[in-house]
Formats: C-alpha cells, sequence, structure tokens
C-alpha cells in the first residue's frame, strides 16, 4: 500500500497543503508539517493545523537559551515521540481548551530544561487521562482557598464545582449528579493529581506540574 493509499488520498493531500501553507512563514511549521503527514488521518487535519500554529507562536515568544534547546531537541527521537504524542492527542481532541493545554506540554517539554522527554510524554499522558471537567477541578483544588483567584475560579465555574446535597429524598438526576461530581475528584486521586487531607481534596505536586506545564 502506497503512503497515499494508507494517509487518505486526496482529502488529506488538501489537509497536509493548507497546513504547509499556514506553516511556511513560521520558523518551525514546515519541520512539524512534515511530521504530521506520516501518522494523521485525515479527518482530523484542522484540528493538527490549529495545534502547529499554536506551537509556532510560543516558538516566536522562546528566550534565547530556550529556542537553542528547542532546536536541539526537535531532531532527538524522543522529543519527536512527545510531538507525536501530542499530535495524536489533539486529533481526538474536542474542544479549543484541550488543544491549548496539549500545545503547552508539548513545547514546554520541549524547552524546559528541568523535565526530559519521558517525563513530560508521563505528563501529557496524565492529561489525556482526565476529562476537561476533570481539568477544571484540578485547576480549582491547586488555588488557595480564600484568596481572590479561588472565589473569582468558583465563580466562573460554579455550575460545575457547586456543592450537591447528598440527603435523602432528592430527586434521582440530584443524586446521579453527585456521583459523577464524586466520581471527578475520586478518579484524580486514583491517578495522583489530588489528595484528601482533613476532609478536603487539595492538588498534589505531581497534579501541580502538570498544570504548570500546561500553562495552567
Amino acid at each position: 500500500m502506497s503512503d497515499r493509499d494508507r494517509l487518505g488520498g486526496t482529502s488529506l493531500d488538501k489537509g497536509v497543503s493548507a497546513i504547509k501553507a499556514a506553516s511556511s512563514v513560521v520558523p518551525a511549521g514546515g519541520f512539524f508539517a512534515e511530521l504530521v503527514t506520516t501518522f494523521i488521518p485525515n479527518q482530523r487535519i484542522d484540528r493538527i493545523e490549529t495545534f502547529i500554529k499554536r506551537l509556532d507562536d510560543r516558538i516566536e515568544l522562546l528566550e534565547e537559551k530556550e529556542a537553542k534547546r528547542f532546536h536541539e531537541r526537535k531532531v532527538n527521537p524522543e522529543y519527536i515521540a512527545l510531538f507525536e504524542d501530542g499530535a495524536f492527542q489533539v486529533a481526538r481532541s474536542t474542544s479549543e481548551e484541550r488543544i491549548k493545554y496539549i500545545s503547552s506540554i508539548v513545547i514546554n517539554g520541549m524547552t524546559c530544561k528541568q523535565i526530559n522527554a519521558l517525563e513530560a510524554r508521563y505528563l501529557l499522558a496524565l492529561l489525556n487521562d482526565i476529562n476537561d471537567i476533570e481539568v477544571i477541578w484540578l485547576c480549582y483544588l491547586s488555588l488557595y482557598v480564600g484568596t481572590d483567584e479561588y472565589e473569582d475560579y468558583y465563580e466562573t465555574h460554579y455550575d460545575l464545582l457547586k456543592p450537591i446535597s447528598r440527603e435523602l429524598g432528592q430527586p434521582n438526576e440530584v443524586y446521579d449528579a453527585a456521583a459523577l461530581q464524586d466520581s471527578y475528584k475520586e478518579h484524580l486521586e486514583r491517578l495522583k493529581l489530588i489528595k484528601l487531607s482533613n476532609k478536603n481534596y487539595h492538588a498534589t505536586t505531581l497534579g501541580k506540574l502538570v498544570l504548570r506545564l500546561a500553562d495552567l
């Protein structure tokens, strides 16, 4: 089977052409576009284009040492694997916010002195394991209680974060909502992203690291 057949033929050709056109005016766009052509199915190509644009926007803002580190790492197979992981996640993403998080972890993983490729891939995989609602919970539980930032975040996401009554006599939909809310926190706890302390949940060091690498 030819590469053209494997990748989906003319539909993908059009998508890749659009990506290459968008990438041609930025420093690393061509490099990323060439990687994309080898493994991304055609139905997700528009999301990959957004992903590449976000990466290139960040690359243009890198400081000299970070830029040097990026250009050294971008040809390293381990860091190429990080980009591939991010691209596959983007191809399956359903929101602009998710693409933003993934892009941040990829570029930060490729430029951060303290984090190597395997660690960045692990943190990216943790992000992939949680949904957008769980990301909101993780952010909320990473904030200091009582601060303006904490209160503002709670108000912004009140519909998701508001306490739900578990008392007897509630309609079934209330119990359903409570069960879902509990499951989000339990899942984050199983992943070691939050922990229970003094009857309250708090983000762990690992949870905060995921948020920091995702620019959250």
